[in-house]
């Protein structure tokens, strides 16, 4: 992309921030989200929420800080989302800007299809946790990696350490993103190691002391929160390749999702007949090893969690792509991921076929047939869903969560609607209580809402959940 186009550059930007911001603006939000909002409600101040968060959950608390404060310029939480898509759409457009707008034009479309058009950060970084809050930092530490020669030696470190600092906040698993950042670095800097070591240490200790209050809450609090349990190696290891193939915005037997693995699949071939070539370059390295780090220390039980390495990824697989000497090869793999992110891209705006059962629940069809059945607002919403419990509580309808309280009793008086989704976070005991308590009612109307084409590939990948339903959402409506 030549620098005066500027039409073109001016689109370019355009296209981002309209898809991320729209989707943004027309999220439901998905189940995690809500548990912030719980705990931002249970606060008023914002030393109250640091030391509340400190001493209950196992993230760190720079996803809240920032919605206690986005929330409190917007006083909305669509404007929030949208705010923070933005952010991200900007953060993706100007990492693609100033690192592939010299590339030859096939390498510079691929790239900004990867890095400004994915889908999987389309989902994931469109909301209210924190890796719409990471993303930026990866960016940054993208821009980073590619000056990493730079001679202004006191400015690149300083910029290195104040990212580190400020990812260590929002996420503990950019641990792994600064030991092998800085190990990648270090090595591609060998040659100026000599006249760095001052700045380095002096740097070190700084960060050390701006993220000690973090870092004892991490040891002592956050940890053993997380109640990590040994995985089988090959979780993670499916997670990594699902999350490099096809992302984890499209069900990988969709079209889409075949789209991408096919073209995942050519450059990752070319990968390996120019490895050497290709891990010449400091991104490139972070990657990979970020990757294998990932994998064997099983940090990543899940597709999402490889998402704050997508910058790099872009970068990876761009690169690779420019070792590809045949025209007619590289055509089809652009053509391959065009086709299966603007499908993904699909999916992900209209909630349909992702790989998040939360995401794609239809809410919107849920809530008309409760409040059109009950225009009163005399029933009461049962649900294990904190999405529709949240939604229907805004509506001013009475709603329990059952995960975190008791099922009404028999003798309730008026409408009951009892919500059936994906269980997700509901353990299986609780799961079977609530459905015998709906079998022991008689249901005067049962709806069923969204139905997946794909839940019995999803019942046989994921053993946690056998009892993956069919539809998305069943609404027994129950007269006690």
């Amino acid at each position: 992309m030549r620098k005066h186009n500027v039409p073109l550059i001016l689109i370019s930007l355009a296209v981002p921030l309209i898809l991320f911001s729209f989707t943004a603006w027309n999220s439901y939000g998905w189940d995690d989200e809500f548990f912030n909002l719980e705990q931002l409600a249970k606060c008023q101040s914002l030393s109250q929420l640091i030391t509340y968060i400190n001493s209950i959950d196992l993230h760190p608390v720079g996803q809240y800080v920032m919605n206690y404060v986005l929330y409190g310029i917007f006083g909305n939480w669509h404007a929030v989302r949208t705010a923070g898509a933005l952010i991200i759409a900007l953060s993706l457009w100007l990492y693609w800007y100033m690192t592939r707008r010299q590339s030859d034009n096939l390498s510079c479309i691929l790239s900004y299809v990867l890095l400004c058009l994915n889908p999987s950060m389309l989902l994931w970084c469109t909301g209210l946790r924190w890796y719409t809050y990471i993303m930026p930092l990866a960016c940054g530490l993208g821009l980073v990696m590619h000056n990493v020669n730079s001679r202004r030696r006191v400015t690149f470190w300083a910029c290195y350490f104040v990212l580190c600092v400020l990812m260590f906040h929002v996420a503990y698993c950019s641990i792994i993103m600064i030991l092998v950042s800085f190990l990648c670095i270090l090595y591609t800097r060998r040659e100026y190691l000599r006249d760095e070591v001052k700045i380095i240490l002096s740097f070190a200790v700084i960060s050390s002391l701006l993220i000690s209050y973090q870092a004892y809450a991490f040891i002592t609090v956050h940890y053993p929160n997380g109640k990590f349990k040994l995985v089988s190696m090959i979780m993670p290891f499916m997670s990594a390749g699902q999350n490099f193939l096809c992302g984890s915005a499209v069900v990988p037997v969709s079209i889409s999702g075949m789209l991408l693995i096919l073209a995942g699949l050519i450059l990752f071939i070319a990968f390996i007949l120019n490895i050497k070539s290709v891990m010449k370059t400091c991104t490139s390295k972070y990657f990979v090893f970020s990757y294998i780090a990932n994998i064997i220390l099983k940090t990543g039980v899940g597709a999402r969690y490889y998402s704050v390495f997508n910058p790099q990824q872009g970068d990876f697989m761009t690169d690779t792509y420019s070792f590809i000497k045949n025209r007619i090869i590289r055509i089809i793999v652009l053509c391959l991921c065009a086709a299966g992110t603007i499908l993904g891209i699909i999916s992900v705006i209209t909630h349909t076929d992702t790989a998040k059962a939360s995401w794609n629940t239809p809410y919107e069809s849920i809530i008309e047939y409760i409040t059109s059945s009950d225009p009163k607002k005399e029933s009461l919403t049962v649900t294990s869903n904190p999405v529709l419990c949240w939604h229907m509580k805004e509506l001013g309808y009475n709603a329990i969560d059952i995960n975190s309280h008791e099922l009404p009793e028999d003798k309730s008086e008026g409408i009951i609607f009892a919500v059936k989704t994906f269980r997700g976070t509901l353990n299986q005991k609780r799961n079977d209580e609530y459905i015998s308590y709906i079998e022991n009612h008689d249901a005067r109307e049962h709806k069923r809402f969204g139905y997946d084409k794909y839940a019995d590939f999803k019942r046989r990948i994921d053993k946690a959940y056998p009892d993956y339903p069919d539809y998305y959402a069943e609404v027994f409506m129950i007269i006690p």
